[in-house]
């Protein structure tokens, strides 16, 4: 293809190759620059994590980047509960291990017990050994995610959206303070009705929900003292038995919203390529996509896909082991398949000494791709 010429979808190329002159031996499927450019798309299906029936059985971290507070802090660990999502959260000077360590020990173990899984991106702090020793020392499942893949972990996500959108309603002196309205934020959050759950995260945590100054100005005077403890016993055991029904409730809300977007998925999947089967096979040479360029200016003019690679390995559950098509670079990496598009081998290589001239087709040997 001529250097200075524009290029098009393969749609339009069609089009135009009607129109004007038919031109032998152009691959436009097979298009390099067509192929490094085009928009990413869903290959894979939903995997969402089983929801327990007890709280803080399993749980999500994650820590957001924010801007630095006059009191130096630049980070905010949250967890959240698979179940009731209910969060705890805490402001951070650093992000490093130690910090993410301390975190889950004080913020969740300590207070909530020990978790069975909990789920985290693969950066440093969450892999180092000394949050693995934690795991390892109270018998906690960690499992990560695929790098730029946050839909592996979309609860975490979403309220960190959320939390985002609460401390940007602050005023600009407030914002400047953000630590210290923190703690308000999270009580507004575990406040608010999911509406998955259809109960607020402190609700399903205590099984009431929580005061406010209202509820202290219209308190109503309490029992006689002879039959407090008659009342109480009867109230805490109705309540009990009221809690454990609401949060088996609330759960199997979860399984039918998880089951529904499972299903959305599929439908999407099946409008774009008219059929659900795993997308890659080993050795299937693929391109990856650049997320980091869709927050990024200078990515705007920059290739979308790099590559190519070669699918080393099948990981399940929507991932794989990717190897690079050079042969000298041996680095595995872990990726999301939605990440992940088969690349079609260009069978010729267009000179552009000449615009005019037909060029000469080049033929790639196969055997050499592998």
């Amino acid at each position: 293809m001529p250097q200075k010429s524009q290029t098009y979808g393969g749609d339009t190329m069609l089009i135009l190759s009607f129109v004007h002159q038919f031109c032998p031996l152009v691959y436009v499927r097979k298009c390099h620059r067509c192929q490094v450019y085009g928009k990413k798309q869903l290959n894979e299906e939903l995997y969402p994590v089983p929801v327990s029936p007890k709280p803080f059985d399993r749980i999500a971290i994650d820590v957001k980047h924010v801007q630095t507070s006059r009191a130096g802090h630049r980070y905010i660990v949250a967890a959240i509960d698979y179940l009731t999502k209910y969060v705890e959260a805490k402001p951070l000077r650093l992000q490093t291990a130690s910090e993410i360590a301390i975190f889950l020990y004080e913020e969740i173990i300590s207070r909530h017990g020990c978790p069975t899984l909990i789920v985290t991106d693969n950066g440093k702090p969450f892999v180092s050994g000394l949050v693995r020793a934690v795991c390892h020392n109270f018998s906690i499942i960690h499992k990560t995610t695929t790098p730029y893949n946050p839909q592996s972990n979309g609860l975490i996500e979403r309220f960190n959206r959320t939390l985002g959108q609460i401390l940007q309603k602050r005023s600009t002196e407030e914002k400047e303070d953000w630590h210290l309205y923190l703690p308000a934020a999270l009580f507004a959050y575990r406040s608010i009705k999911q509406a998955t759950t259809k109960q607020s995260p402190f609700f399903l945590m205590y099984g009431y929900e929580p005061k406010t100054p209202f509820d202290n100005n219209h308190r109503i005077i309490g029992f006689k003292t002879p039959k407090f403890d008659a009342i109480l016993m009867h109230r805490t055991i109705h309540q009990i038995r009221n809690l454990n029904l609401v949060r088996e409730q609330s759960a199997q809300s979860i399984k039918q919203t998880q089951v529904a977007q499972k299903k959305a998925i599929e439908n999407k999947i099946l409008e774009e390529k008219k059929e659900l089967k795993p997308p890659f096979k080993l050795g299937d040479i693929v391109l990856l996509y650049k997320d980091y360029m869709a927050t990024s200016w200078s990515g705007k003019l920059q290739d979308n896909w790099e590559g190519p690679f070669i699918i080393h390995s099948i990981l399940g559950k929507g991932t794989y082991h990717i190897k690079s098509f050079k042969s000298d670079d041996n680095r595995i990496r872990r990726v999301h398949g939605n990440r992940l598009k088969i690349y079609a081998i260009p069978k010729v290589q267009w000179s552009t000494d000449n615009a005019r001239r037909i060029p000469n087709p080049i033929e790639i040997d196969q055997d050499e791709c592998f």
